[in-house]
């Protein structure tokens, strides 16, 4: 779900987020520090699924 804008900036889902590498590790800036990658995955996966499932018009049809 990550689309690249710019280095160093991407889209995931609806939100713009930073990344850069620190240690061989990739980390996701969040508020004003960065996250591991598997913390952010895990925190903003769900929102991000549901909010493409509540637009996904062919899922609409089926919720009736």
């Amino acid at each position: 779900m990550f689309l690249r804008v710019e280095p160093g900036v991407y889209t995931f889902g609806s939100r713009k987020v930073n990344l850069r590498l620190e240690l061989s590790k990739l980390k996701v800036r969040v508020g004003g520090g960065y996250i591991s990658i598997d913390e952010f995955l895990d925190q903003y996966t769900p929102e991000e699924l549901d909010r493409q499932k509540r637009h996904d018009p062919l899922a609409a049809k089926h919720r009736i």
